[in-house]
């Protein structure tokens, strides 16, 4: 609750500051006001792309975690995992990571 709260504010805090936006422009100062329909259309579409980006990270890594899995054979990663091995939860973390790297260098 405290993490969708601190989201919201600086949602808030971001479109207040950029009521006023000035944009140099062919070297002349233009002044932009954003009215309460744009900021709320802004925000909708902001929180489209999080909610898409979010699915398809999530489908991402778990196609990248199968095909890992598909890959090593003779490993059982999971059972590996449970038994309390480190190194191969660092492979999986790893994995994780850089399939992120990989969405975001994409994005």
């Amino acid at each position: 609750m405290k993490r969708i709260k601190a989201v919201l504010s600086m949602l808030f805090l971001g479109t207040l500051f950029a009521d006023q936006i000035e944009s140099v422009s062919g070297g002349t100062v233009m002044n932009i006001t954003m009215s309460l329909q744009d900021m709320l259309m802004k925000w909708a579409v902001t929180l489209g792309w999080i909610f898409v980006a979010s699915i398809g990270f999530a489908f991402g890594v778990g196609v990248s975690i199968k095909v890992f899995d598909l890959l090593s054979v003779g490993i059982d990663e999971w059972e590996e995992v449970k038994k309390g091995n480190i190194v191969v939860g660092g492979i999986i973390i790893t994995l994780i990571v850089m399939i992120g790297l990989i969405i975001l260098k994409i994005l």
